[in-house]
């Protein structure tokens, strides 16, 4: 009878079906203590020196555990959630946002038209705004030194400070001042009426005119589509840099070449060992021929493992014939001799891989330029188009957000123009 080995609920491992009992139910068989307690000894059992009995049994019990003999099968991984990059999304027209800033500056200039003006104790006040005004304006208003003055003369010292008012306003100031109905005010009365004029300047520019405040909104949000269509301008232009850029790298051998070295970790100090197969005078040293071999089976293989995949503007995907790879290898060749020692290949591998990362970088950057110019003027379009109030809410000046050296020559003088 075969057995298998199991374990016991105390924790015990021992074989199934037990051998030990002979007679019980299943749950004495897995439970030892009920079975100790109950041991019925068959014929042929016998007690040892220790006196434990030993007995043994023929009877076979009708439960054995199922043993699955499949084999595990584990479940498939979690796929990974697949998810889109968000579009960018599509840049204004510049021409577009210039009309859209003109056309909110003129509404802005409109308004500020219809805004009633100021009264004539607030213009007073504005110019009597501290202590150190209001003691000059007493100073020149008493020029004579009477320490008083005359209704009449206020027209007049109004206007020496500014001040166009009519006779019938100057004279209703005037008895507003005037308790006593004299016809003068002292200078201390004329200080007190002054501080009064200053306090309800302030209190005139804390609750400004509802029509001042749309003007003033209306003229920022044309500042700022102004400020877009200007930053849409420098995008393009750093796109167009950018494309450029890419165009004159990828036409460079020495580029292409030095990238692929770069990027297949090729290790300056084994290319001799591992490239060169010339024999004789010329043994260890790289022979144009074995230079040119070596590289053209390099972008095979890249080319290969590349697939039909796209690549990128610098990527040495592009298929490089012998003679730009001879000279790139006659551009190192000091002596012209067509060999390179281990030392002069090493230069030349070097130097290579140095011009790669060099463009890589360039091109990195000139496209972080153009992409953070693009992202902040989709960001001031799209502050002008919603009539959102941008940030916390200063006026941004056209230096602080587009950059001088993207505006190009010239594009400074001409940003600070359009902005007036």
């Amino acid at each position: 009878m075969s057995r298998s080995s199991v374990w016991l609920p105390d924790g015990t491992k021992r074989l199934w079906p037990p051998m030990d009992l002979t007679d019980g139910s299943m749950a004495e068989a897995l439970d030892p203590e009920k079975a100790r307690g109950k041991q019925v000894v068959s014929a042929g059992a016998k007690t040892t020196k220790t006196g434990v009995w030993e007995a043994r049994t023929t009877q076979k019990w009708s439960f054995k555990p199922e043993v699955s003999k499949k084999a595990y099968v584990a479940p498939p991984p979690p796929q990974p959630v697949k998810r889109e990059k968000p579009k960018d999304p599509e840049p204004t027209p510049a021409a577009e946002l210039y009309e859209l800033g003109e056309r909110l500056r003129r509404e802005a200039d409109g308004l500020a038209g219809q805004a009633a003006p100021p009264s004539l104790l607030v213009q007073l006040g504005m110019k009597c705004d501290n202590a150190d005004s209001i003691k000059k304006v007493l100073k020149d208003w008493d020029n004579k030194g009477k320490g008083e003055m005359l209704k009449g003369a206020l027209r007049n010292n109004l206007r020496n400070i500014g001040l166009n008012a009519s006779s019938t306003e100057a004279d209703e100031m005037f008895d507003s001042w005037d308790d006593d109905k004299g016809g003068s005010l002292d200078m201390e009365e004329l200080k007190t009426a002054l501080m009064k004029a200053g306090d309800a300047a302030r209190d005139f520019k804390s609750r400004p005119d509802p029509t001042q405040l749309r003007a003033l909104e209306l003229r920022k949000k044309g500042d700022l589509a102004v400020e877009a269509a200007m930053a849409t301008e420098a995008a393009a232009r750093l796109d167009g840099e950018l494309s450029s850029m890419a165009s004159e790298l990828e036409a460079r051998a020495d580029v292409r070449l030095g990238s692929l070295l770069q990027k297949r970790r090729i290790n300056p100090g084994a290319v001799v060992t591992q490239w060169a197969k010339s024999r004789g005078e010329h043994r260890d040293e790289l022979s144009k021929r074995d230079f040119r071999e070596a590289v053209l089976e390099l972008f095979q293989g890249n080319a290969a493992k590349k697939g039909s995949s796209s690549p990128r503007p610098t990527s040495p995907a592009r298929a490089t014939s012998a003679s730009e790879i001879d000279a790139v290898f006659d551009e190192y060749d000091e002596d012209g001799g067509g060999y390179m020692d281990m030392e002069e290949a090493k230069t030349m591998i070097k130097g290579l891989q140095a011009a790669g990362v060099k463009a890589e970088e360039e091109r990195r950057l000139k496209e972080k330029e153009a992409r953070e110019m693009r992202a902040k003027a989709n960001k001031l379009a799209a502050i002008a188009l919603t009539g959102a109030s941008g940030g916390n809410g200063d006026d941004s000046t056209i230096g602080e957000l587009i950059p001088a050296s993207a505006l190009g020559d010239g594009g400074a003088m001409a940003a600070k123009q359009k902005h007036k």
